[in-house]
Order: structure tokens, then C-alpha cells, then sequence
């Protein structure tokens, strides 16, 4: 997968690091993380990994959100976790779909990518984050 040139412009922090480049940050486009719970751990990790440029996000928090947070405003309390992480986060980076695990489910049988598409995705998007943080592995 070629990074468009809007992808480049919005991802050039990580294109120009020799830890990650055009070929990695193309992978986490391509990948898929999954987050368990919304709570404010959850909301942070949301975020910043909708920010790298993680393509997938599986939400499966069946919960609505109670109060505002990380993620979260007032005006999304009483809605379900998962729609308003999937409006919050495409203002943010339109790259980066929310979805639940139904739906990523049905689209992993799809494509053949199974489980593995979600450890690769993780590992790329964990390494992205250590990266951007100036830790190294």
C-alpha cells in the first residue's frame, strides 16, 4: 500500500524516522488494535493511536460513556462508548476507523488476515509510540 499524498503530509514525523518510514507507517494504516474498555487508559490509548495512523480500531466497550475524559466531551455522556470514539476519533484522523468486533470479525473471515493482522498491528503501533515518545527497543 502506496501512502497518498495527504498520508505523507500528515505522517511526515514518521516517514522521516529510520525506525519507521513510508513502508512501516503503511503497515499500521493496513493494521487493526483492539481495545477492550474505554475507561481513561483506554481513551489515551484511542487517541494516540488513532494519531500514529493506526488504520483499525476494534472498540468493543458496550458501555455509555458517563462522564467527559481523554476522548470524551459532555455532549457525548449517555451516548455509547463506541459511537462516540468513532465520530471523536475521525474528527481527528479520518484514516483511522472505529469499528466493533462484529464488524472486524466479519471483515479479518474476509480478507484472510486473521488473528495475526492484529498482533502485527499492535507491535507496529507499539513500536510507532516508542518512537514518536523517543524510547527505543
Amino acid at each position: 500500500m502506496a501512502l497518498s499524498e495527504d498520508q505523507i503530509r500528515r505522517y511526515s514525523r514518521h516517514v522521516l524516522l529510520p525506525e519507521l518510514g513510508g513502508v512501516a507507517q503503511a503497515r499500521l494504516l493496513g493494521g487493526a488494535v483492539a481495545i477492550a474498555r474505554l475507561d481513561a487508559a483506554g481513551q489515551a490509548a484511542a487517541l494516540y493511536l488513532a494519531a500514529a495512523g493506526v488504520g483499525r480500531l476494534v472498540v468493543s466497550d458496550e458501555r455509555l460513556v458517563d462522564a467527559p475524559g481523554p476522548l470524551f466531551e459532555s455532549a457525548d455522556v449517555g451516548r455509547p462508548c463506541r459511537d462516540a470514539a468513532r465520530d471523536r476519533l475521525a474528527a481527528l484522523n479520518g484514516d483511522c476507523r472505529v469499528v466493533d468486533a462484529a464488524e472486524a470479525a466479519f471483515a479479518l473471515d474476509a480478507t484472510g488476515e486473521g488473528v495475526e493482522g492484529f498482533a502485527q498491528g499492535a507491535a507496529a503501533a507499539r513500536r510507532a509510540i516508542r518512537a514518536l515518545a523517543g524510547v527505543r527497543s
